[in-house]
């Protein structure tokens, strides 16, 4: 899975999907 971030532009959504993506792994690891 590659996520790719624009640091010029760092929309509230885009910030708001990684975090979401990453606690979902958190959780699936877990």
């Amino acid at each position: 899975i590659t996520i790719t971030i624009r640091m010029e532009a760092p929309d509230h959504e885009t910030l708001q999907a990684v975090e979401t993506f990453f606690l979902n792994r958190e959780e699936t690891v877990v």
